[in-house]
């Protein structure tokens, strides 16, 4: 969140730092508002260093899962994660989002225990925290972190949800199988094809078979 027209506002005053974060979609403005707060101060917020203390991690991973964990399960492009975490002018590759994030997974998963998958890849695009992770932020990240998990209840596709979309059997659309076809081609898992699409993997997995015998001669 913190690209150039954020830096560009609070260097430039209160007045248009107000107008920067309030022309962004609703979703993303409390993160923004946090993150002008701390780039003024040139501190680390609260919200990442319990996140580093809890998961026994560094502070540059634990920005980057505090930005998945603010966007509650929607996705973020790892153009958006080296921004955040390390500025628009920083000489660090983008590749590093991708190194650290593999910090990231096993810091997450040493802690947790949990074997399903908790960060979920869309390839060529980015990365998102699942509703399991979003789920276990939630319960054990308290104080400071509360921003996190009000953003991420703001945010995530609540199962009930999921729920109700499989059971109405919605149509697929031709842009969701396209979005499909784009990320299986890429390496995604099901996992998470379902959940950027916000059906049951085997629903996915049937659609696919489906669209593939349409295509063979």
């Amino acid at each position: 969140m913190t690209g150039r027209p954020l830096r560009t506002a609070t260097n430039n005053g209160a007045s248009d730092l107000v107008d920067a974060i309030m022309s962004l979609p609703k979703d993303e403005r409390l993160g923004a508002a946090i993150d002008a707060i701390h780039m003024v101060l040139g501190t680390d917020s609260h919200a990442v260093i319990e996140i580093s203390q809890h998961f026994g991690m560094s502070k540059t991973m634990a920005r980057v899962l505090e930005k998945l964990l603010q966007r509650g399960g929607s996705y973020v492009t790892r153009q958006n994660l080296h921004s955040a975490v390390w500025g628009v002018d920083s000489d660090i590759l983008l590749e590093s989002v991708n190194v650290t994030m593999v910090g990231v997974r096993k810091a997450v998963h040493k802690k947790t225990g949990i074997r399903k998958e908790l960060i979920g890849t869309v390839w060529g695009i980015g990365y998102c925290a699942t509703p399991l992770l979003v789920d276990y932020a939630i319960k054990h990240l308290s104080g400071e972190a509360d921003t996190i998990q009000v953003q991420a209840k703001n945010n995530t596709i609540s199962e009930d949800k999921k729920a109700a979309l499989v059971n109405k059997s919605a149509p697929w659309s031709t842009e969701d199988n396209a979005t499909m076809a784009l990320m299986i081609n890429d390496g995604s898992t099901w996992a998470s094809v379902a959940y950027q699409l916000g059906r049951t993997e085997r629903a996915c997995i049937d659609r696919h078979n489906a669209m593939c015998r349409k295509v063979t001669p």
